[in-house]
């Protein structure tokens, strides 16, 4: 098995008596280490997936850490600091992205359907449009929230800069 990033196991094969495998640990060239390899000998394919699980767990646990370090770092101990840039975090995600476009898409279709059928009030189908409405704009008011607390820092600057913010807002 092997990885471009990650540890490397391979069977050594150069005498058939013997099973050996060896795990390939290579660090970063700018790291602590130098870009430098670390071979480890292991007898088993389970002795090797053992330490390659472990090894990759280590790696991301220490990555997240990091991560929080240079979020306190850049934010100090200051909870909501510390809060507003872990939701701008998520906000700015792709997954939200996505289920943001996707609800937005929704609202069209449901706005779309509505002007078709255009159901008569007091009706089944008017109920539904209703309700489907409120939730849609409870989400989209819900959205507008999460991105102005992202972004409410220095006085709403960062909300405020892009033409777009603003835009939802005036939507909402």
């Amino acid at each position: 098995r092997s990885s471009s990033k990650g540890p490397l196991i391979q069977r050594v094969e150069s005498d058939p008596t013997i099973a050996e495998y060896h795990l390939v640990i290579t660090t970063q060239k700018d790291g602590y280490n130098a870009g430098r390899s670390y071979i480890h000998r292991l007898e088993t394919l389970p002795d090797a997936d053992a330490w390659l699980k472990a090894l990759t767990l280590q790696v991301k646990e220490a990555k997240n850490h990091a991560h929080e370090l240079a979020l306190n770092a850049q934010h100090g101990h200051n909870t909501v600091a510390f809060l507003r840039a872990k939701t701008l975090g998520v906000y700015e995600s792709n997954a939200m992205q996505y289920c943001i476009a996707a609800l937005i898409v929704f609202g069209f279709v449901i706005d779309m359907s509505e002007a078709q059928v255009l159901p008569a009030d007091s009706t089944a189908a008017a109920q539904f449009y209703l309700i489907a409405d409120v939730i849609i704009t409870v989400l989209f008011t819900l959205e507008l929230v999460i991105n102005l607390f992202a972004k409410s820092n220095d006085h709403f600057r960062p909300f405020l800069s892009q033409w777009s913010n603003i835009l939802d807002a005036g939507i909402v």
